[in-house]
């Protein structure tokens, strides 16, 4: 770590790339896993055997509550890291602004939603709640929508736009 002239600590070198990695892994197994959560969703909703979409939605609530959960926490850690002890900042630039609001939104959606929709799916699929219509096209909906907010933090990521966040009294 090197100390700069505001006295902040600051990751550089090897502790710096390791972070980085570590965030562009953590960020690239959450979109591919994105990916296989709507392509499930998807098949649970055309599915003709009740039970076939069943098993889907079971393994979507697997991915969803152990893979994507561990994903998306690297994810916001790593990326929280590196903002705070690299030039960049949190709020510095309106792209880190707007990856971590991304972020926090497919996390919130996630747990206050989509999970329910999964579950709701799943219990339409074994007969157990209503017709399987609704709540399947609600799966997928949730799934598709979280992975175009995690493309769209991604493309973000590596064009930087927007520029430097200007602040009064500058």
């Amino acid at each position: 770590m090197v100390v700069t002239r505001s006295h902040a600590r600051r990751l550089s070198g090897r502790p710096r790339r390791l972070t980085r990695a570590a965030h562009v892994v953590a960020s690239s197994a959450w979109v591919g896993l994105s990916v296989a959560m709507t392509t499930i969703a998807l098949t649970g909703a055309l599915a003709a055997d009740p039970a076939t979409a069943a098993a889907g939605y079971d393994l979507m609530a697997v991915i969803g509550t152990r893979a994507i959960a561990a994903a998306a926490i690297a994810t916001l850690v790593t990326g929280l890291v590196l903002s705070v002890a690299t030039v960049w900042g949190l709020v510095r630039y309106w792209w880190t602004v707007a990856k971590t609001a991304l972020t926090i939104v497919v996390i919130v959606s996630a747990v206050g939603m989509t999970n329910g929709w999964v579950e709701r799916a799943a219990d339409a699929a074994r007969g157990l709640a209503g017709e399987r219509a609704p709540s399947a096209w609600l799966a997928v909906a949730g799934a598709a929508g979280h992975l175009i907010l995690l493309v769209a933090a991604t493309v973000i990521s590596v064009d930087k736009p927007w520029g430097r966040i200007r602040r009064a009294g500058r």
